[in-house]
């Protein structure tokens, strides 16, 4: 069952069965896209709709993003090429899913998580903290948020987020709008570390969760941030560990690679 509350059902899928390198003639699994009334309204601008003149556009974007990708650093997909159907729509890049269409996800292809690793380090004691949410919305992961707007170059939840710890407006400003940075990149002490698949259950044939990833440092305002704000809090970190023992090893794979790049710890 894909959707229950809707009678929506898929597929069951063997492990063997997934990859798009198998063809089987006889895989027409039920398809289902949620219907953009249906998202909140100040979703509804970004929810995909399949017409033949999107479908190229979406497809076109995910090659342009699969091209840049091959001239950015370590980290950036764990999946070597994209596959599309006969029609254009992008295929999952980790295999069938039972399902077609783009599901509860807005957007044909990628759906975008971002993550942030944002870090201060006291200057009297070297002491680096990680800033990490509390009980409310789980204990010790990342901020995160999803990223539907992949074209302006301000993100609008993480301008909320430095403002709420206190950054001065201007870094604010600088800070948030480095969506054009590539992988392994930084600038104004922000960096664009990785892009990594992410499988959710509501994933389908056509659409799928992908973490975006960035890191802040933050050190060079210490002494103004805030040492908690709503859902966040700050971490100590260990001297070269990653020792925020609630994060789930995804994260944890996230911290270390941001610390590299930042270059600090």
């Amino acid at each position: 069952m894909y959707l229950q509350s809707e009678n929506i059902k898929k597929l069951k899928i063997r492990e063997s069965q997934k990859s798009w390198a198998y063809l089987y003639p006889n895989y027409h699994p039920p398809s289902y896209s949620k219907p953009k009334e249906a998202f909140p309204v100040d979703l509804q601008c970004f929810v995909d709709i399949a017409t033949p003149s999107n479908v190229i556009e979406i497809s076109k974007k995910l090659r342009y993003r699969l091209i840049t990708d091959l001239f950015s650093g370590p980290y950036v997909t764990d999946y070597d090429k994209a596959c599309f159907a006969s029609n254009g729509i992008p295929l999952n890049p980790s295999g069938r899913c039972g399902i077609s269409g783009r599901g509860l996800h807005p957007k044909f292809g990628i759906n975008y998580r971002a993550f942030y690793c944002i870090f201060k380090k006291n200057p009297d004691n070297g002491t680096l903290y990680l800033l990490t949410t509390t009980h409310e919305i789980g204990m010790g992961l990342l901020p995160f948020a999803d990223k539907y707007d992949t074209i302006s170059r301000s993100d609008v939840f993480l301008v909320k987020l430095l403002t709420s710890l206190k950054v001065p407006v201007k870094n604010v400003q600088l800070m948030s709008s480095k969506s054009h940075l590539s992988i392994g990149q930084v600038e104004s002490n922000t960096g664009h570390v990785m892009y990594k698949k992410m499988p959710d259950q509501i994933d389908t044939d056509n659409a799928w969760l992908e973490a975006d990833v960035y890191c802040l440092n933050l050190s060079h305002h210490f002494s103004l941030l805030s040492d908690s704000h709503d859902n966040f809090h700050w971490t100590q970190l260990t001297a070269g560990t990653v020792n925020v023992v609630a994060c789930n090893a995804v994260h944890s794979q996230f911290i270390s690679a941001s610390l590299n790049l930042l270059n600090i710890g």
